[in-house]
């Protein structure tokens, strides 16, 4: 997983603050208490500055990235690609959109809450993870194309290669959730890669 920078580490406190009080309104006083404006202010941040991490209130309620993080999670992990097989590219596409929030997962409960009493916002969460997961997608068959790989059996296996990375992935973060120690968040991608090697052995 990447080291971020310190610019990166503080935009990504910020986003998360934003989403922190997105969360703390909307439990507190309901969806319609939690407008941008109220966001913001909690956060501290200007309604503008909040457009700047999320495209909608749904966006920030759920702590989501949106298409802006997608696009650049994929020219990010692309362009480190070498030396990585297809399946730890699509890992790593995984972890690296989810990894910087990772550590404030002890928030998931309160967010899994949240669609409970609202389940409109449940809509929002499947379009942006199915539209991540197209993306990835396309980003893996483009780094086998690069490598010349063939796949005749058309393009719907990076697909499937994708969606047992998010498979592996949850399992992985399960399996955090579960430990006393807890699982480092830079040991995330490893042990997903590892869950996902396992099932395709025990597979063939």
């Amino acid at each position: 997983m990447q080291v971020h920078s310190l610019r990166e580490r503080k935009r990504l406190e910020t986003r998360r603050r934003i989403a922190d009080a997105a969360l703390d309104l909307a439990l507190e006083h309901g969806l319609d208490g939690a407008t941008v404006e109220a966001i913001a202010a909690a956060a501290d941040v200007s309604p503008r500055t909040f457009f700047n991490y999320f495209e909608t209130k749904d966006d920030a309620l759920l702590g989501m990235p949106d298409a802006r993080d997608t696009v650049d999670v994929v020219a990010r992990v692309v362009a480190a690609a070498d030396g990585l097989t297809l399946r730890e590219v699509a890992v790593r596409l995984l972890v690296e959109r989810i990894g910087p929030g990772f550590d404030a997962e002890a928030r998931h409960e309160q967010r899994h809450e949240l669609v409970h009493r609202h389940p409109q916002l449940f809509a929002t969460a499947f379009r942006r993870m199915a539209d991540a997961q197209d993306a990835f997608a396309s980003a893996v068959r483009a780094v086998a194309t690069q490598r010349a790989v063939p796949q005749d059996a058309g393009p719907a296996w990076a697909d499937v290669l994708v969606a047992a990375a998010v498979g592996a992935v949850r399992a992985a973060a399960k399996e955090q959730a579960a430990s006393d120690a807890g699982l480092p968040v830079k040991n995330l991608e490893e042990r997903a890669n590892a869950l996902l090697a396992s099932a395709w052995e025990n597979l063939q």
